[in-house]
């Protein structure tokens, strides 16, 4: 099965029953956080988000922009995020069928891009060549946010126990990253400064895997993962991390 119709089975029928569940909502919660952190500079910016999705964490942002265009790979996650942006009535979001390994963009034409969950689904060689068409597409002093799998993650000693969930949920081609190797390419393509944050200890993998987990432990493991975060060198074993990448002005 291909990355398309992988995704089209997932939004078909697994994407609700997983990011519906309060685990889940709190992940969205933070993503969205940070983006409103890192992700953005204005309430003027134009956003680009590659690999939307359904477009949850879009909706969320959209007060916070002027413009955000998704572009996803699969038509029924993109449907389900025009659903979604007409019932909130957002009028500044915008999502289309296409493939980032082909999009081509205006230079200089948006204030930030965000990529979440999307490089680890590509090669070395496609990764590079995304990011460096993002740097052309970014206008002076924009800023790139990638959202990743880690491949230092400590929950990754228990990938065994759940090998079925996450061949289930995993498309052929996916790997975890380098934080640091995933960092030297965005300096590589000209990004300046190029920072790295540990944004998901174990919350993401428990809400995937464990969609069913009562609203009422929601606050105690969120707690739990600040607390984890907050501890150097401990926090480099998380679950993924976020690349925080800028464009120089000059």
């Amino acid at each position: 099965m291909g990355e398309r119709e992988h995704h089209d089975e997932f939004y078909l029928h697994d994407a609700p029953r997983i990011f519906d569940a309060p685990l889940f909502g709190e992940v969205r919660r933070r993503m969205a956080a940070f983006l409103a952190e890192h992700g953005r500079r204005s309430a003027r910016d134009r956003v680009l988000s590659l690999g939307c999705g359904d477009g949850r964490v879009e909706c969320l942002m959209a007060p916070l922009v002027a413009v955000i265009v998704g572009i996803e790979l699969s038509p029924v996650a993109v449907e389900q995020g025009r659903e979604r942006a007409a019932r909130c009535q957002l009028a500044n979001v915008r999502f289309e069928v296409g493939n980032i390994e082909e999009l081509t963009v205006v230079p200089s034409s948006f204030d930030a891009i965000w990529a979440l969950g999307v490089l680890h689904h590509l090669d070395q060689a496609s990764t590079e060549e995304l990011v460096r068409r993002s740097y052309e597409a970014l206008r002076p002093g924009g800023v790139f946010v990638a959202n990743d799998p880690s491949g230092r993650r400590l929950v990754g000693v228990f990938k065994g126990l759940f090998a079925r969930a996450y061949r289930a949920y995993h498309s052929p081609g996916e790997r975890e990253l380098n934080p640091t190797a995933t960092g030297a390419s965005f300096r590589n393509a000209g990004f300046d400064p190029v920072a790295v944050h540990y944004n998901d200890f174990f919350l993401g993998p428990l809400a995937w895997l464990f969609p069913g987990c009562p609203r009422s432990c929601v606050p105690a493991a969120a707690a739990l993962e600040s607390i984890l975060l907050a501890i150097p060198g401990l926090n480099r074993t998380a679950s993924s991390f976020c690349i925080v990448a800028g464009k120089p002005t000059t």
